[in-house]
């Protein structure tokens, strides 16, 4: 899958973090882990999320509720 355009280096970061675990849910700290984005404020990567899925498309980027976020299935097999 290519990454979006217009994305911020966090951005990115955190585009290629969901990314490398498709097919698999990733967490808000281990997104923030591998991104390296500052868990400080608390809802920081949201932010960053939110941004990634407006570049993508809102239904291509799942969330769990309370558990975390990952891509939709379909483009796993893309």
């Amino acid at each position: 899958m290519a990454t979006p355009v217009g994305l911020s280096d966090q951005e990115h970061a955190v585009f290629n973090a969901i990314n490398a675990a498709r097919g698999r849910l990733i967490t808000r700290t281990e997104l923030a882990r591998v991104a390296q984005v500052p868990v400080t404020p608390a809802r920081r990567v949201d932010g960053l999320l939110i941004n990634v899925r407006r570049a993508l498309a809102p239904e291509e980027l799942i969330n769990v509720r309370r558990r975390g976020w990952m891509l939709e299935a379909e483009l796993c097999r893309a």
